[in-house]
């Protein structure tokens, strides 16, 4: 059960850019743990595994380090138009206890605008500040590397 009220004062990240590729395209690119391993994660994060079961219920999982991945649980999945999911990020420290964050949600929404999409990531009930500048830029990076990713024809 989430407690709503400490959910709301809990703070917010927005990310969205214009991708120059159809929303079905851009779509799978979030779904295909084969194409997400090479677009995901800021400038320092190259995920060495990524699993994901794309439907209601269906979990993910993304491996950015030994020490450090990315899970969740998706709650709607409606291509190519919207994916909400769970978002926990899990560290492994160094007595191999598991340091778990508080569970935060990203709803994206894709909308074909012209010739391309426009993405929109609202990430809801951060840590605190400095998780939502940390993911406002991780989100941002991600994007540049799958627009760069789709251009060399992913």
């Amino acid at each position: 059960m989430t407690d709503t009220a400490a959910t709301e004062s809990r703070p917010t990240a927005r990310v969205t850019r214009h991708l120059s590729f159809p929303p079905d395209k851009v779509f799978r690119a979030w779904i295909d743990p084969s194409i997400a391993i090479r677009w995901f994660g800021g400038s320092n994060d190259a995920p060495s595994d990524v699993t994901m079961d794309p439907r209601v219920g269906g979990a993910y999982r993304i491996t950015l380090s030994p020490t450090s991945r990315l899970e969740g649980v998706y709650r709607r999945v409606d291509p190519p138009r919207c994916l909400i999911f769970t978002w926990v990020h899990v560290s492994t420290l160094d007595d191999g206890a598991e340091k778990r964050s508080l569970e935060s949600q990203v709803t994206i929404t894709f909308s074909e605008v012209g010739d391309g999409t426009d993405v929109e990531i609202l990430h809801e009930a951060l840590t605190d500040e400095a998780g939502r500048a940390g993911v406002t830029e991780g989100w941002g990076l991600s994007l540049e590397k799958l627009q760069t990713l789709l251009s060399k024809g992913a």
